[in-house]
């Protein structure tokens, strides 16, 4: 079989295989227990709230334009970044009095940014790093310190602590989200998703419809 022959055929099971995978997974994707019947008009919605078309709308009108245009094009990772929004927003609500910020006067925005990162104090406040986690990350980035005036571990210590302070709270608040999302019970509008989704431009069916010529690298050895 001569060379060319071989390249299209391995062109031919690639493209297969693509288009398979595509259907597999739109199929997958489309029996989601985090998918329901939700009436017209409503995007998602739990026990504690509901998002409507109308508030996607809003939120996509008051971006910047190009970031607006981003956001259009993945709506439905827009419409989890409100539902995630919303989830942290009514747990900061709970809050005892005491950890809650003063939002009086603020904008929406920085008033929603204040409650969440109060939640995240909130949830993080008893993180740590101990002595030998401190000495551990020194000694494995000592070179980048040697020589360096101010880089002895006395002089390092209290800025590598509050690094990794940092570090892990920020993977336990992330750890906290998601534990979140698993268990809160939103779902999203099946019919409103599923036709989202079929709206997602293929690049390999794109690029076909448009009659560029499509190339395969399987790289050398053919």
């Amino acid at each position: 079989m001569s060379r060319k022959n071989t390249i299209k055929i391995l062109v031919a099971i690639v493209v297969f295989a693509i288009t398979v995978f595509g259907i597999y997974f739109r199929i997958t994707r489309s029996a989601e227990p985090g998918l329901a019947g939700l009436p017209d008009g409503i995007m998602a919605q739990s026990g504690d709230f509901s998002i409507a078309q109308t508030e996607l709308e809003a939120h996509l009108a008051g971006l910047p334009e190009k970031q607006r245009e981003l956001a259009a094009k993945d709506l439905e990772g827009t419409l989890d970044e409100m539902i995630q929004r919303r989830l942290l927003l009514t747990q900061a609500k709970k809050l005892p009095e005491g950890k809650l910020p003063d939002i009086e006067g603020m904008k929406e925005a920085k008033a929603q940014a204040a409650l969440i990162k109060a939640l995240k104090n909130d949830v993080t406040k008893d993180t740590t790093a101990s002595e030998k986690e401190i000495k551990e990350y020194y000694e494995e980035h000592r070179t980048e310190y040697e020589g360096r005036e101010g880089g002895s571990y006395d002089e390092m210590r209290d800025s590598i602590e509050k690094y990794i302070v940092y570090e892990k709270g920020d993977a336990l608040f992330r750890g906290y989200v998601e534990e979140l999302k698993q268990t809160s019970g939103v779902v999203k509008n099946r019919a409103w998703v599923l036709e989202v989704r079929s709206k997602i431009i293929d690049p390999l069916e794109d690029a076909r419809k448009s009659g560029k010529v499509l190339v395969a690298d399987f790289g050398r050895g053919i």
